[in-house]
This record gives C-alpha cells, sequence and structure tokens, in this order.
C-alpha cells in the first residue's frame, strides 16, 4: 500500500529539512 500522498508530505519535509540546514550554515 502507497500513498503518494503521504510521498509528496515526506519529500516536501525533507527539502524543508535542507533548506533550514544550508539557510543556517
Amino acid at each position: 500500500m502507497h500513498n503518494t500522498g503521504t510521498t509528496e508530505l515526506s519529500t516536501k519535509r525533507s527539502y524543508q529539512k535542507l533548506y533550514f540546514f544550508f539557510y543556517y550554515l
């Protein structure tokens, strides 16, 4: 059972984490 919506949200969260990482760097 794979939900595209959940995957999209997870990817969005990952990108947000990277964004904050580079922002504070």
